[in-house]
């Protein structure tokens, strides 16, 4: 079957099957022609028979563009976003800066058998090194004429995906027409908490300057429990959204720790560290009790045990309220926690000069929030556990030792 430019059925092809439809017996003849919606919000083409199938029910208009843009790729036809914007905004140049050099015991790289999946050993030992770096520009692209199917955005002959999940080839599902959307969603903030409530919130904060802000149909953020909360509190207005054709389009290339995102990200930290926390210079202990990825400290309780001892307070996200979570980690001066999302609730609330202690599985070596506690002058902590894939162990002494070289 041939496609117009945009994947869907032309209208030729359509009128054909509609008088086709009409001959047969037994079958449900098409609609008549309904009236103009008033509705339907203005400024965007009319969609036209070319872009949906007409036998369809009215406002559930068929699109076969994620199966097309499958069928060019392999031609070798896809474009890149940045090709297929009609315009690029550089919000924020390229940025260089130097790295604050990563605290740990001697040897503790000794112990590591394997980095995250989305990672290298090389670059995690260029994050904990004191070496410069290279920051990409923020930008804004327009996409005109753009669809959203399932979190991605499709436009020009392009593909951008915000979450994870592949999108359904025919999508059937009633079109939403809108006259300019801003999108917040990133394809990690679709998989992780803790870049949902960081990176995404910042990112929404910038996209609230370029039209209405929506958010990926993601389904791990429906069960995240404290992300509706978050948001909340940040005052971000992101409804999720399924299926729309846009007049005009702004995704965002937004990762790079420029001054522009460094000034965003202190905003966020700024708006939930407003009102005074009942204690000041402590630390947090986030347990993690196996929740998230496969991280289980074997003898978290333990670890408990001495950094209670220490006046340290243990922060349970996974029971306590975020009410709760916010008000004991602000204004802490050291934050500990095994290395994933939880710790962003120790980011987002924790001293301006705070200290991050990270607590690494030797199988899963990963130090991205060192990238964050860099960009905002904290410091950053390591201490590599022993153990085997499912589950590893923090020495208690080596825990101590660690905290002393931040207190010296």
């Amino acid at each position: 079957m041939k496609l117009s430019s945009d994947g869907c059925i032309p209208a030729a092809r359509q009128d054909r099957w509609r008088a086709l439809r009409g001959r047969m017996p037994n079958r449900a003849r098409p609609a008549p022609p309904r009236a103009p919606d008033p509705g339907r919000k203005t400024g965007v083409p009319d969609p036209g028979p070319s872009l949906s199938c007409g036998f369809l029910q009215p406002g559930s208009p068929m699109t076969l563009l994620p199966l097309a843009y499958r069928v060019r790729k392999r031609m070798g036809l896809s474009r890149r976003l940045q090709d297929a914007a009609s315009e690029i905004h550089v919000l924020a140049p390229e940025e260089r800066n130097r790295r604050r050099a990563a605290i740990s015991l001697p040897a503790q790289l000794d112990r590591i058998r394997a980095v995250q999946s989305d990672t290298s050993l090389a670059y995690e030992q260029a994050r904990l090194s004191a070496d410069e770096i290279s920051h990409t520009p923020t930008r804004a692209f327009l996409l005109k004429d753009a669809w959203y199917i399932d979190g991605v955005v499709f436009a020009g002959h392009a593909r951008e995906p915000q979450v994870p999940e592949r999108e359904s080839l025919i999508s059937l599902e009633r079109t939403t027409h809108l006259d300019r959307a801003a999108f917040s969603s990133s394809l990690v903030g679709s998989q992780y908490f803790g870049h949902h409530v960081v990176d995404d919130s910042a990112t929404a904060l910038l996209a609230s300057q370029f039209g209405p802000v929506f958010r990926a149909p993601a389904r791990a953020v429906r069960s995240w429990p404290h992300a509706a909360g978050y948001r909340h509190r940040l005052g971000i207005d992101a409804p999720e959204l399924a299926k729309a054709r846009i007049a005009e389009a702004w995704v965002f290339e937004d990762w790079g720790m420029t001054g522009h995102r460094r000034d965003r990200l202190v905003k966020l930290r700024k708006t939930l560290r407003d009102a005074p926390g009942p204690r000041r210079g402590h630390g947090v202990f986030l347990r993690r009790r196996g929740s998230g990825a496969a991280r289980l400290l074997a003898n978290e309780p333990q670890i408990e045990e001495r950094l209670a001892g220490l006046g340290f307070d243990i922060v349970d996200p996974t029971h306590d309220s975020l009410d709760s979570i916010l008000a004991r980690c602000r204004d802490a001066r050291v934050v500990v926690g095994v290395e994933g999302s939880a710790l962003a609730h120790g980011f987002l609330g924790c001293a301006p000069d705070a200290t991050f202690l990270v607590l690494q599985h030797p199988y899963r070596f990963n130090n991205v929030w060192k990238d964050f506690t860099d960009a905002l002058g904290m410091r950053y902590a390591y201490l590599v556990g022993e153990g085997q894939r499912d589950s590893f162990r923090i020495p208690p002494d080596e825990l101590c030792a660690t905290l002393d070289l931040l207190a010296a």
